[in-house]
């Protein structure tokens, strides 16, 4: 009888041990691979589980009344969730555009989850969610720049440490909800070991000893219940030893409005061609967007050379990639908003007022952009997308080259970027356009 006791004692001790690793800091680490590897930290019978079956049970958790009457935008963010997905240039990296159209969406619809870059990859580049710290240890690689597009994802950047302790930290304001939190990295030959914390605890190491340049996502899941949360989500290198970081995805599904944005300084839409095809693929399954919106045309604009007729041709091709796997994707193009450029000699230049001056300096409309708009219209046309024209809410182009930016300005010094209050006001009328297209795809007209 008592090696009976003592048998269950001992099995007793192994489950608690086996509870104890699976579990860490409130968070269980386990995962599945829907796209990329990801990497199964959970050492308990559980079997891994499909994203669309996580997703299916989460939605069973939420029942549709059918007899109810006609929902609200809030009654139906407790229903069903809803991701929007923005890629875009400075205008998105920023997020203060985008920012301020999460906010507004989300009082109506309910928040969700978050897309974050890899530290601050470069000015311009920020969260208005999450307030995001680097340590000096980190560098950063461009998709834009680099000879070898294949290692990037689509964050665009990877950030890499080579010594112990360095850290990125992403801190949210008050308590950040989720039923998922991915993780990403690059493994390398040598690659070093990094840690992940929430509210300072560690919840996992990393291994990146691998292949070069072969992704790795660690998921993290809420030990109890369908949803956690926390305040400050660090990575930190455990290790020398190269470590290469490339963001994170915030999923939150349980109900609301999650609107992702990624956005690269500088850049035109062809930057998502520099992506290899599949890894673009893996990242949009993994994200699942709903809609997708691409705010793309100002540096098309300002380039003089530019063949319209290609860049309709490129921006066509690169729709076409994003709905390969989902034909049936919202899409949404806007055009880019007015903007000019100081020239040193404007008596040849017929600008946006229609008259030149006589000789001498002015700020002039650069002569592709107008086209570019117009391309883009043109293209949401054919493909059955979506158009909205950001200059529609914002001084005419004959007015930003006379200096009359708003009152108070709408536009910023510099003629291309907008101020504060721009945003603010352009985001009011993108969101107004949205939400009843929201509102339709959550009632499954």
């Amino acid at each position: 009888m008592a090696w009976r006791i003592l048998l269950w004692l001992l099995i007793a001790i192994s489950l608690a041990v086996i509870a104890a690793f699976a579990v860490i800091g409130g968070v269980m680490l386990f995962g599945e691979r829907p796209v990329a590897p990801v990497e199964i930290a959970d050492t308990s019978s559980a079997a891994p589980i499909s994203s669309a079956e996580r997703l299916a049970s989460q939605e069973a958790a939420l029942p549709i009344d059918e007899d109810a009457s006609p929902a609200t935008g809030v009654e139906t963010a407790a229903r069903r969730s809803f991701v929007i997905l923005q890629i875009g240039d400075s205008h998105t990296a920023a997020d203060l555009f985008t920012g301020e159209v999460r906010d507004r969406l989300q009082s109506t619809f309910g928040k969700g989850g978050l897309f974050l870059p890899p530290g601050i990859p470069r000015a311009g580049v920020q969260s208005a969610e999450l307030s995001i710290k680097a340590g000096e240890a980190w560098s950063y690689n461009a998709m834009a720049s680099t000879d070898e597009p294949d290692h990037f994802w689509l964050s665009g950047y990877i950030a890499t440490a080579t010594s112990a302790g360095a850290t990125i930290s992403f801190t949210a304001p008050t308590q950040q909800a989720f039923d998922s939190i991915d993780v990403s990295f690059l493994r390398s030959p040598g690659g070093g070991r990094a840690e992940i914390l929430l509210d300072g605890e560690v919840v996992d190491m990393v291994p990146l000893d691998g292949p070069a340049g072969e992704p790795l996502i660690k998921r993290l899941l809420p030990a109890t219940g369908p949803t956690g949360t926390f305040e400050t989500l660090a990575i930190r290198t455990a290790s020398a030893g190269r470590v290469e970081f490339s963001g994170v995805f915030i999923d939150q599904r349980q109900s609301g409005l999650s609107y992702l944005s990624v956005g690269f300084p500088g850049a035109r839409v062809s930057v998502l061609k520099r992506m290899a095809p599949q890894n673009l693929a893996d990242d949009m399954a993994r994200l699942d967007p709903d809609m997708l919106v691409l705010a793309f045309g100002t540096n098309e604009g300002f380039d003089d050379n530019l063949d319209i007729d290609t860049y309709r041709r490129t921006l066509t091709e690169i729709i076409a990639a994003l709905r390969q796997e989902r034909p049936d994707l919202e899409i949404v193009l806007i055009g880019p908003p007015p903007g000019a450029r100081q020239e040193s000699n404007c008596s040849a230049i017929r600008n946006a007022c229609g008259t030149a001056p006589s000789g001498g300096t002015c700020w002039a409309q650069p002569p592709k952009l107008a086209a570019v708009r117009d391309a883009e219209m043109a293209v949401a046309l054919e493909v059955g997308a979506s158009f909205w024209d950001w200059g529609s809410v914002l001084p005419s182009a004959c007015d930003v080259e006379q200096e009359r930016l708003g009152d108070p300005a709408l536009i910023g010094p510099d003629r291309v970027h907008l101020t504060g209050r721009g945003y603010r006001e352009s985001a009011d009328a993108f969101a107004r356009m949205l939400e009843p297209m929201i509102g339709q795809a959550l009632r499954g007209e």
